[in-house]
């Protein structure tokens, strides 16, 4: 049997920002597995998504996990799957984005937020940093945030919150990793344009027209644009790399702002 030496896995990783790392990392660098898992992504998408990273890399092996992230059940099951690999890649990647005001939010609501936020992100990271450790791995640890963390929107106050904590955690994380040469680091997300936020603003922000809503965000934006898909990528790649060593308990801003000067003014 093949001795597998490369693990890369990414939580949330069917999804259109983790499978643009997936290909931009698959281009630039040897990995033996690579793991994805996902929620409710069906065989046809899960198949498309196998041949274009196959074609990318062939002679990666891909594995998907189904399993849902916003239960403790769903993370337990996943921590059970990766207890005993030897990853060396690890992308916090999944998360809720749903929106609430704090007059808004109910204890069932914030449950699943924190699961899918918080305690997904601190479990698996717990578990794949021992397995590190256990056998000597160097490896990388990036957790995907959003620029949202500094303080958000009155209607993503929980999101706000979540993200907010997974500040700390990286530095904290990063400082107890580094003694063991594994290096802890996350990017700030900007907006970005999926078909998630897509129906994120048609279900919470009453916009009717997908395409005048993205004209008016655009507008709204220095550069006038959302924060391109292949550069988030890049950047993810360029952190689990050698290329960024030594580098660790970094939270990179990649938006277009700069905290307590200029922040775009975000539209409903």
């Amino acid at each position: 049997m093949k001795k597998i030496k490369s693990i890369l896995f990414i939580t949330g990783g069917t999804g259109e920002i983790g499978l643009n790392m997936s290909k931009v990392i698959l281009k630039n660098r040897i990995i033996d597995k690579l793991i994805l898992t996902y929620c409710n992504s069906n065989s046809k998408k899960l198949n498309t998504i196998n041949s274009i990273l196959n074609e990318i890399s062939p002679k990666t092996k891909i594995e998907f996990i189904k399993c849902d992230l916003t239960s403790r059940s769903g993370i337990n099951f996943l921590i059970k799957k990766i207890r005993n690999l030897k990853i060396k890649y690890l992308i916090n990647c999944y998360g809720l984005t749903e929106r609430s005001e704090i007059w808004d939010t109910t204890e069932k609501f914030f449950d699943k937020m924190i699961n899918a936020n918080i305690y997904s992100t601190y479990f698996i990271s717990k578990i794949v940093s021992k397995n590190m450790i256990k056998n000597k791995i160097k490896g990388s640890i990036l957790n995907i945030i959003s620029t949202a963390s500094y303080s958000g929107q009155s209607y993503t106050s929980l999101y706000t919150t979540t993200k907010g904590s997974l500040i700390s955690f990286t530095k904290n994380l990063a400082i107890s990793c580094s003694k063991f040469k594994i290096r802890v680091n996350a990017i700030n997300l900007g907006w970005s344009d999926t078909k998630t936020e897509e129906k994120i603003r048609l279900k919470y922000h009453n916009s009717k027209s997908l395409t005048s809503w993205k004209k008016s965000a655009l507008r709204s934006l220095p550069f006038n644009t959302f924060m391109p898909k292949d550069n988030i990528g890049k950047l993810a790649d360029f952190c689990l790399s050698n290329d960024s060593y030594p580098m660790f308990g970094s939270i990179i801003d990649f938006d277009q702002g700069v905290v307590g000067f200029y922040r775009p003014k975000f539209k409903k």
